[in-house]
């Protein structure tokens, strides 16, 4: 059950809700995304317009299909014809079953994820080399799993083989990660639980992942194959072990998971915003921005009375400039919080806090006048790249994760130039 073996075949489809008026089409690839291409009465679609998703359920070579939230993008006919052309794009493609609406349940879903193989550096087979011969011995890896109050998460280790020709043999390891839910879950819920797991291993690679190869087994025992359009396959720019991998953290996963689904509860922001910075969909000034608004968004969630301390000794000091806590005041607090990372002199925390408030403030509301305590646009980089890095610590240490890791983490993955390359703007 693969969703290329049903691409570019024709199928029978019919409207959710219209099932007596079937017509003709078939799956084909855009880039990636599956997209229906279709013959369709014009009555079924004449009043369809492209923000009215439909359900679409269909049989492609004896598989069943549903898409989800399908959204008639193209349609053109004759001036006579009581027929047309039409192309629909999906949100969401299932193979495997038929479903009316997206109410529905899950017992067990079933991912892939970029390169999870490098987090756990663990392998399922052994060569051992002989004269004119290699035996490959199976090694059994002890078992992981974790869980919360909505389901099990356990890690397969498994082998793939691909045989190339009659005398080549590909052995990769990989691992499939299985979700057992306590109770039938929604597919939202269940896709949720999916993509938590992902974030979390973006703090601990730094990089951009994705999740893949999504399966589930719903509430009537019907496995089916699960495709999110508009995805494109992630890969790490370096096959390296993570910056954290779960040897670091084997002792302290259970606790670390658990903590990790409370910071998600009250953090969806600071993560949606991070997402943008990790996969490059905001650059430059927009990164900056995005990263001062997660940081902001966290102290206003976690450390509301730190910074009002903070505050409030600055204003002490300063009374006439400093009139109310602001975005400067929260910076000192959190870079106090991880300073135990960077190992920055108070001086130092407080000219890159007002600098980075200025710029923060420049590109919102000051006038051009304020234009020379901005940051300019050949400093984001650096800049962008450091606060990256603070807000992998602020989580990692919210979360449990042991401080030694986390300064570990910070030179692995920045290759111990995320201070120096600041330097110039403690100054």
């Amino acid at each position: 059950m693969d969703f290329i073996n049903i691409l570019n075949k024709f199928g029978d489809f019919w409207l959710v809700g219209k099932e007596t008026q079937g017509f003709t089409g078939k799956l084909v690839d855009q880039d990636g995304s599956i997209a229906l291409e279709c013959y369709i009465e014009w009555t079924l679609i004449g009043n369809t317009d492209e923000i009215a998703p439909q359900m679409i359920n269909g049989n492609v070579d004896g598989q069943k299909v549903t898409l989800l939230s399908a959204y008639c993008k193209t349609r053109s006919s004759g001036m006579l014809s009581t027929k047309c052309s039409a192309l629909f794009s999906p949100n969401e493609v299932i193979i495997g079953a038929h479903y009316s609406n997206e109410n529905f349940y899950v017992m067990k879903m079933e991912a892939h994820y970029t390169d999870l193989e490098n987090w756990f550096m663990s392998c399922v087979f052994k060569p051992t080399y002989g004269q004119n011969s290699i035996i490959v011995e199976l090694v059994k890896p002890e078992e992981v799993s974790i869980s919360d109050k909505l389901c099990r998460i356990k890690f397969n280790f498994g082998m793939l083989q691909n045989y190339k020709t009659v005398k080549k043999l590909e052995l990769t390891n990989q691992i499939t990660v299985e979700f057992l839910f306590h109770n039938p879950t929604t597919l939202l819920d269940a896709r949720s639980k999916v993509y938590s797991l992902r974030n979390l291993l973006l703090y601990f690679s730094g990089e951009n992942l994705d999740c893949y190869g999504i399966n589930f087994t719903n509430e009537y025992n019907a496995e089916c194959r699960y495709h999110l359009n508009f995805q494109k396959k992630v890969k790490r720019d370096r096959e390296l072990p993570y910056p954290i991998t779960y040897t670091d953290i084997k002792d302290c996963f259970q606790k670390i998971w658990t903590a990790w689904t409370t910071f998600v509860e009250n953090h969806e922001p600071l993560n949606n915003l991070f997402f943008e910075v990790i996969s490059n969909h905001s650059r430059w000034s927009n990164q900056f921005l995005n990263l001062m608004q997660a940081l902001e968004t966290y102290s206003c969630r976690n450390r509301e009375i730190e910074a009002r301390k903070v505050f409030i000794e600055y204003h002490t000091k300063n009374p006439k400039n400093e009139k109310s806590l602001a975005l400067k005041h929260r910076i000192v607090d959190i870079l106090g919080y991880t300073n135990g990372v960077f190992l920055l002199e108070p001086d130092e925390i407080d000219t890159l806090a007002t600098r980075a408030s200025d710029t923060r403030n420049y590109y919102t509301h000051y006038s051009k006048a304020k234009e020379k305590r901005a940051f300019s646009i050949q400093d984001f980089g650096k800049v962008n790249r450091f606060f990256q890095a603070v807000i992998i610590a602020v989580v990692l240490k919210s979360i449990g994760v042991p401080e030694s890791c986390i300064i570990q983490a910070q030179r692995k993955l920045f290759f111990g130039t995320v201070l120096s390359g600041i330097t110039p703007y403690l100054k």
